[in-house]
């Protein structure tokens, strides 16, 4: 068994985003999300939002988690890994801090997927997630922190 790598998340900051963009050039990272653009931007300064860099050991950028609150206890999260530190284990480490951070904030740590993101369905199943209900209105899998 491979050891999980050593990351952090710290803040995001604007001097990140330059980074993030970087990341939409890789078609499947642009299939799934949408490129940040100056709305995004505005939004994620909003009050019920928060951002996160995941760095690895070395402080480098390997990583985004948004987390938006939705009423007094569900918080759901987005996160997209670097193209070329996928499936290393970065997202699960990344998961299971976020999942450290928000015990005492929520009782609801949730992720929408789409069935055919296969990754992101093992990332979360691996982390501790588990598959609630029936596929929203969008056909995508609701998952929330087991």
């Amino acid at each position: 068994m491979t050891t999980p790598p050593n990351t952090q998340l710290r803040s995001f900051t604007a001097k990140d985003l330059t980074t993030l963009r970087d990341w939409f050039h890789d078609p499947v990272i642009k299939r799934r999300l949408s490129v940040p653009d100056d709305n995004w931007v505005q939004y994620i300064a909003s009050n019920h939002v928060t951002c996160y860099t995941i760095c690895d050991e070395d402080g480098g950028i390997v990583g985004f988690i948004q987390v938006d609150q939705d009423g007094a206890h569900d918080h759901w999260f987005q996160m997209v890994i670097a193209p070329d530190k996928q499936n290393l284990g970065f997202g699960q480490t990344a998961l299971r801090q976020l999942s450290n951070l928000y015990v005492a904030k929520t009782t609801s740590l949730c992720a929408a997927v789409a069935p055919d993101n296969f990754a992101s369905l093992q990332c979360l199943a691996k982390s501790g997630f588990m598959q609630s209900g029936l596929p929203d209105a969008d056909g995508l899998l609701i998952y929330r922190q087991a």
